[in-house]
């Protein structure tokens, strides 16, 4: 589970880096667009969105089984959600509005109720907290669907000048957005990511996160193979038409892809004499890597280069994404040849075990 979650972790800030620039917009190309602009966006949405975020809410929610079974109760599970709660908020705020622990936070709480669900029940929430969301998501944005612009739009143009530069007025900025954010939260993501958390639970119980187990290899590539094929579908069909209503569907499309992805890494460990060591301490350092991806970012858009906002294209926001996978690589593994846990892990342990009365 280390390695999966090293993966993911390292996966999500493909996601995030355009939205670390431009929160509100994220990737808006110039125009006329690099001419890699249209691969690197095929790529990310059939490889990269939506698949690693839904890989991580299936892994938080096999991690919720192992608290509850380490800890034979769920307060203790509860405990650390409500730190995760507030490390989401601070980091929303003091940071970078896109944060992912509140909302993972808030899931994790409506997942928590069904950790001794019977296998039929929590089969039938699984799927009624995934699929009923993302056809919501579709339908609204089928309804109003997103204008396109461009770097030289006049929308674009009026959001550059607005872009902070000082960090009180990037708080501020934050907090609004984090703000409207968390009052969306309710509306659908809270309950898709609960069925995803769902998912992980079902998955893991059936021992799907087990090394030693075989799962359904063929079928889950099966079902990823279709997947990537309908991903290249709709993003034609989007780029052609203009129509959003592929989002939802591709939430849907990206929960195979990312089944993919463990079967891939499970498949590797097996052959692997040292067992991806070096993705399982990105794993174990993942809270720590994730708040440090936004402060790096962050404060290199908004503080040290913020022309880059306005010149980065997709070929530059991929190569500063594997630039920065290698340097966590190297850094998680130079960390943990002399400490045994990452700071923000080791600090959330000690709040959860304070408050759960094990000082």
């Amino acid at each position: 589970m280390d390695a999966i979650r090293g993966f993911a972790l390292l996966g999500l800030l493909s996601m995030n880096l355009v939205h670390m620039a431009n929160f509100e917009l994220g990737y808006v190309a110039a125009s006329p667009a690099h001419h890699l602009d249209p691969f690197f966006a095929m790529v990310n949405s059939i490889f990269f969105d939506g698949r690693f975020r839904s890989l991580f809410a299936m892994l938080f929610g096999a991690a919720l089984c192992v608290q509850v079974a380490n800890a034979s109760s769920s307060e203790q599970a509860k405990i650390r959600l409500k730190w995760l709660l507030l490390f989401g908020m601070v980091h929303g705020v003091l940071i970078w509005p896109g944060d992912i622990l509140f909302n993972y936070a808030l899931s994790g709480f409506v997942a928590l109720k069904f950790i001794d669900a019977q296998r039929a029940k929590l089969i039938r929430y699984t799927a009624g907290f995934i699929v009923l969301p993302a056809l919501l998501l579709s339908i609204l944005l089928l309804v109003d669907p997103e204008a396109s612009i461009n770097r030289s739009s006049p929308e674009y143009l009026e959001l550059v000048q607005r872009v902070p530069n000082t960090y009180w007025q990037l708080v501020v900025n934050n907090g609004l957005y984090f703000i409207i954010v968390s009052l969306l939260i309710p509306v659908i993501t809270l309950w898709y990511t609960a069925g995803l958390m769902l998912l992980g639970m079902l998955l893991f119980k059936d021992g799907l996160f087990e090394l030693n187990t075989r799962e359904p290899t063929e079928k889950i590539n099966l079902y990823a193979v279709l997947a990537i094929v309908l991903s290249f579908v709709g993003f034609v069909v989007e780029r052609k038409v203009g129509i959003a209503f592929f989002e939802g569907i591709d939430w849907l499309l990206a929960i195979p892809v990312a089944l993919f992805y463990i079967v891939v890494i499970k498949s590797v460990m097996r052959a692997s004499r040292y067992k991806l060591y070096t993705m399982q301490v990105v794993g174990r350092l993942a809270l720590t890597l994730y708040i440090s991806q936004s402060i790096i970012f962050v404060s290199y858009f908004h503080f040290i280069q913020p022309e880059a906002i306005s010149k980065w294209d997709r070929v530059d926001y991929f190569a500063a994404f594997v630039v920065a996978t290698i340097l966590q690589l190297v850094i998680a593994n130079l960390y943990f040849k002399v400490f045994k846990q990452g700071p923000l892990e080791k600090l959330l342990k000690w709040l959860t075990l304070r408050r759960g009365g094990h000082d």
